[in-house]
């Protein structure tokens, strides 16, 4: 039986799936597509891409600059950050790819740590 690698990120993911928009621009064209995300951690998301311009599967997407908004479960608030791809696999109907969180609003990224239950509150 294969043993599961560690994880090493600085925080753990959580399994979702809640829809997104994701939007690049790469070669002077902008690019918008439906995305799902599949997992999400303060640090970082991984999404698939289903409904997207066949241009992208010929782009290179390692770390393209990008934006995704979407919105959690727990709220109707909608969240938007910058951010940046780490790695991309392109399948057969869809690109998959994991992201790096680059900006996002102070109150949006603490709401997003308390969702992922990965909030250390700083010491006094």
């Amino acid at each position: 039986m294969q043993q599961r690698k560690e994880d090493r990120r600085k925080t753990p993911r959580k399994d979702i799936l809640t829809p997104a928009v994701m939007h690049l621009e790469a070669n002077g064209k902008s690019f918008t597509s439906q995305a799902i995300i599949k997992n999400i951690s303060p640090g970082g998301v991984f999404f698939a891409l289903y409904d997207f311009d066949e241009e992208l599967k010929n782009l290179d997407l390692e770390n393209m600059p990008m934006r995704i908004r979407f919105r959690l479960s727990d709220t109707d608030a909608e969240y938007a950050a910058s951010c940046c791809s780490k790695r991309t696999e392109r399948l057969t109907y869809t690109i998959q790819m994991g992201a790096a969180f680059t900006d996002m609003l102070p109150e949006q990224h603490l709401a997003l740590q308390q969702y992922c239950d990965c909030f250390v509150a700083p010491e006094m």
